[in-house]
C-alpha cells in the first residue's frame, strides 16, 4: 500500500465499516468475493451487480456487526417505486442496466446506488487489497486463494517448528511482506518488521511505545539502518511522539517571533471538521502570545479561563493526546505557581519560538491522534500471526525461545527500510513477485540450508534434551501447559457457566457484555465456539486436550479470531476411547436446520469412518450445541442412527450408528456439574442412541437420565 503524503500514519484496515473481528471479517468477505467473481467482474452499475451484490451479502453474513443500515433500507423501499429497475438489478440483467445507462431517468439511481451500497462494497475489500489477499482491480491472489483453502497450506521446515495453525502462518507470511510505500514507490517501510525487531531487541514493550515505534513511522523519511536501535531506545525512554522519524518543515512565514495575523495563522493551523475551530485555536495563540509578553495575573487568568472553557478541543490539537498545561481545577492558580508546574513546557520558554512550537504542537498531535485510531486495527492484524501478545499493556513475543532463533535480528532490521529509486514500477513488482504469492518464511528471509540448519543447532543447543523431531511437540507441549493455565486463570468454572447464560439469553447487552469477558477480536458466534470448548473441558474433569481440540485460530494470548472452517467440526475431541465432535452455534431453530443439518451430519459420518477404517476401536459421538433446538432437526440427526450412510470423500465407504446428540445451552451449564459423571454419561448417550425406534419423547427421556 502507498501513502499519497509525508503527513500521512499508515492505515491497515479502512475505517469505513471498521470492525473488531478483523480476521473474521477478511475471512467473510473473500469467500463473497470469490463467490461473486466466478461469474462477473468488479464493476458496479451498470455494468455489473458485482459490488452491490457484495454489500448485500457482507450485511447478511454479519447480522451482529452491521445491526443499523438504515440508508441501504431506504434505498431498497425507494427501489420499488421503479419495478423495472428493481427486476433488473435482483434478475442482474445487465444487459438492460447498461442499455439504460445514460437514460436520465437512470442515472441518478445508479449514482444512489453507488454512494449507498457500491463505495462500501469498494472500501471492504480494499482491506484485503492492503493484506495482499487481493488486487487492486479485485482478483483474488494467489496468497488469497490460500486463506480460502487453508487446509492446504504447504509449510516449510521452519514454520511447522512454531505450534500455530495455518491461518496464524498465512498472516506471519503476509506481515512480513508487509511494505508502505511513498507515493512514488522509491521507498518503503515495513510496519510488522520494525515491531519484530523492536521485540527482538526488547522483551517487553509498553502498548504506547510500541504504537509510536510501528504507526508513527513513515517510509518519507528513512532510519539509516544504524540508527534503529537509537530510534527505538529514545522512544521507549522519552515515548514522544516527537521522537518518532517524522521530519516536520516549518513554514518561512511562521520561523519569527512575530505575532501572526489571524490569515496567515488559518493557513497553517488547520482543521477539516470546522473553520470555527480556528478561530478558537487563535484565540488561544493569541491570549498565550499576550502572556508570555506580560506574565501578569489578569492575563493568566483570562488564559486559563479561556483554556479551561475548551480544554478538549485544544488538548486534542496541541497537547499529544494529554493535557497542554498542568494546572488546578478548582481554585485560582498563581503566576509562580503555574510556572512552577509548568516549566518544562516549550510553549512557555521565552527562548522558543511561539509560532514555531505550536506548528510542531499541532503537526504531531494530529500524528499521535491518527496512530491512536489506527493502531487498534494494526495490533490486531499483527495477533492473528499468532506470535504478538498483547497482554495487560504490554507488548511481547510469543514463543520468544523460538523467535530469537527463527527470527535473525540483522535479517529482519534490513527488511525494514528500504529504496528502489531506479526499478520500474518498484511497488507492482514487489506484489507480483513476492506479496501475491505463497512465499514461505525461509523464502520471505532468504534463509538457505546453512542457514536453517544453523537455526535448528541453536534450538537443540538451547533445548539438549530435545531433538530436532521433537521441536514442534516440545514446544506445542510448552504452549498446551501455558494455555491450561491462562483457562484456570481467566475461565474458572463460574465464569464459564455465567458467560454461557448470557449466551442463552441473547441480547444487545448481553452481547456487549461476552465481549468485554471474552474478546473484542471475535465475534458473539466464534466465541461461543470457544466457551463451549473450555465448558466441555470443565465437564470431561479437564482431562481432554482442549488447545489440539478447538478448530478455532487464536491469538498469541489464547483469545479467539476466526470461527472453525466449513470443512471441519468445530471442536474435535480425541480421547483414548472417544473421538468427541461438538458442534456449536447459535442459529434459531429455522436456521439450524438450513445450515447446521448436512455439515454436522457430514463431519460426523465421515468421521466415524475414519475412525473404523484406521480400526482405533474408538466411540465417535457428535454433540451439537445451541440456544433453542430445532425438533425436526433434533429427530432426524437420531434417526441417522439407524441406517447405512455413505462417506463424502469416499463413495464407496459406508457406516452406521451414527451418534448426534443435541444439547441446550442450559443443559451444558448443568452437565459442567456433572464432571465425576463424564464417562458414564457418554455411554449412556451411545446406549440410548441403538435403541430402535425411540419414540417422540425419546430425548426428554434421555436428558431426564443425564440430568436428573
Amino acid at each position: 500500500m502507498q501513502l499519497t503524503s509525508s503527513d500521512q500514519v499508515f492505515n491497515l484496515f479502512d475505517t469505513n465499516g471498521r470492525r473488531n473481528d478483523i480476521a473474521n471479517a477478511i475471512d467473510i468477505y473473500i469467500r463473497i468475493l470469490d463467490y461473486l467473481l466466478k461469474n462477473a467482474d468488479w464493476k458496479n452499475l451498470p455494468e455489473s451487480t458485482t459490488q452491490l451484490s457484495f454489500y448485500q451479502k457482507a450485511i447478511e453474513a454479519s447480522p451482529d456487526v452491521f445491526r443499523k443500515h438504515e440508508a441501504y433500507d431506504q434505498l431498497l423501499q425507494k427501489l420499488n417505486s421503479d419495478q423495472e429497475l428493481r427486476a433488473a438489478i435482483d434478475s442482474q440483467n445487465t444487459s438492460w442496466l447498461v442499455t439504460h445507462k445514460n437514460d436520465p431517468s437512470y442515472q441518478n439511481w445508479f449514482i444512489e446506488i453507488d454512494k449507498t451500497a457500491e463505495q462500501r462494497a469498494r472500501h471492504y475489500t480494499s482491506n484485503l487489497v492492503k493484506l495482499g489477499f487481493a488486487t487492486n482491480e479485485r482478483k483474488i491472489t494467489a496468497v488469497g486463494r490460500m486463506l480460502i483453502e487453508n487446509g492446504s497450506l504447504s509449510r516449510d521446515e521452519l514454520e511447522d517448528v512454531f505450534p500455530l495453525d495455518n491461518t496464524n502462518i498465512i498472516y506471519l507470511r503476509q506481515a512480513l511482506k508487509l511494505r508502505i510505500y511513498t507515493a512514488d514507490g522509491s521507498k518503503y517501510f515495513s510496519p510488522f518488521c520494525m515491531g519484530l525487531y523492536a521485540l527482538l531487541s526488547h522483551q517487553r514493550i509498553s502498548k504506547d511505545d510500541f504504537r509510536l515505534i510501528v504507526q508513527a513511522c513513515s517510509p518519507y523519511n528513512i532510519i539509516k539502518e544504524s540508527d534503529i536501535d537509537k530510534y527505538i531506545n529514545k522512544i521507549i525512554k522519552t515515548h514522544d511522539v516527537s521522537s518518532t522519524n517524522r521530519k516536520i518543515t516549518i513554514p518561512n512565514e511562521l520561523d519569527t517571533n512575530s505575532k501572526l495575523s489571524h490569515d496567515v495563522f488559518a493557513r497553517y493551523f488547520t482543521n477539516r471538521k470546522s473553520k470555527k475551530v480556528i478561530d478558537v485555536y487563535y484565540e488561544f495563540y493569541n491570549q498565550l502570545f499576550k502572556f508570555r509578553e506580560t506574565r501578569s495575573q489578569a492575563k493568566l487568568d483570562h488564559f486559563l479561563l479561556f483554556y479551561k472553557n475548551n480544554k478538549t478541543m485544544l488538548n486534542k490539537a496541541f497537547g499529544f493526546g494529554g493535557a497542554i498545561f498542568k494546572i488546578t481545577p478548582s481554585k485560582r492558580i498563581q503566576v509562580s505557581d503555574f510556572l512552577t508546574k509548568n516549566s518544562h513546557s516549550d510553549l512557555l520558554d521565552e527562548r522558543s519560538k511561539l509560532n514555531v512550537v505550536l506548528f510542531k504542537r499541532i503537526y504531531f498531535s494530529k500524528i499521535y491522534d491518527d496512530t491512536c485510531e489506527y493502531f487498534d486495527t494494526t495490533m490486531r492484524i499483527f495477533k492473528t500471526t499468532g506470535i504478538i501478545k498483547d497482554e495487560n499493556g504490554y507488548i511481547e513475543l510469543a514463543y520468544a525461545e523460538l523467535c530469537n532463533e527463527i527470527f535473525d535480528k540483522d535479517t529482519i532490521k534490513s527488511f525494514i527500510f528500504g529504496t528502489s529509486p531506479n526499478v520500474s514500477s518498484p511497488i507492482l513488482r514487489w506484489e507480483s513477485s513476492q506479496f501475491y504469492n505463497n512465499t514461505t518464511i525461509s523464502e520471505i528471509l532468504q534463509y538457505n540450508k546453512k542457514k536453517k540448519a544453523s537455526i535448528f543447532a541453536n534450538i537443540i543447543k538451547q533445548n539438549p534434551q530435545i531433538q530436532k523431531s521433537d521441536i514442534h511437540s516440545y514446544f506445542k507441549n510448552i504452549r498446551n501447559t501455558e494455555f491450561k493455565q491462562y483457562i484456570d486463570k481467566n475461565y474458572p468454572e463460574d465464569k464459564i457457566k455465567k458467560i454461557l447464560a448470557l449466551f442463552a439469553n441473547r441480547n444487545s447487552s448481553n452481547d456487549k457484555l461476552i465481549h468485554e469477558l471474552v474478546s473484542k477480536d471475535a465475534t458473539v458466534p466464534t466465541i461461543y465456539e470457544y466457551i463451549v470448548g473450555i465448558a466441555w473441558y470443565y465437564f470431561s474433569k479437564k482431562s481432554i486436550d482442549l488447545l489440539d481440540s478447538l478448530n478455532l485460530t487464536l491469538s498469541a494470548d489464547f483469545e479467539p479470531l476466526v470461527h472453525a472452517r466449513g470443512g471441519m467440526p468445530d471442536i474435535l475431541i480425541n480421547d483414548s476411547s472417544f473421538v468427541i465432535l461438538l458442534e456449536a452455534t447459535l442459529l434459531d431453530p429455522s436456521g439450524q436446520a438450513r445450515n447446521e443439518l448436512e455439515p454436522v451430519q457430514r463431519h460426523s459420518i465421515n468421521c466415524k469412518i475414519d475412525e473404523e477404517e484406521n480400526g482405533s476401536g474408538r466411540t465417535v459421538t457428535t454433540f451439537f450445541v445451541t440456544n433453542t433446538l430445532d425438533a425436526n432437526t433434533v429427530n432426524i440427526w437420531r434417526g441417522l442412527a439407524n441406517i447405512q450412510l455413505q462417506s463424502s470423500v469416499d463413495r464407496t465407504k459406508y457406516t452406521s450408528g451414527v451418534v448426534i446428540m443435541s444439547l441446550e445451552t442450559n443443559e451444558l451449564i448443568r452437565l459442567i456439574d456433572e464432571k465425576d459423571r463424564y464417562n458414564q454419561i457418554l455411554n449412556t448417550v451411545v446406549s440410548a442412541f441403538k435403541t430402535q425406534n425411540p419414540g417422540p419423547k425419546w430425548r426428554s427421556n434421555l436428558m431426564s437420565t443425564i440430568l436428573p
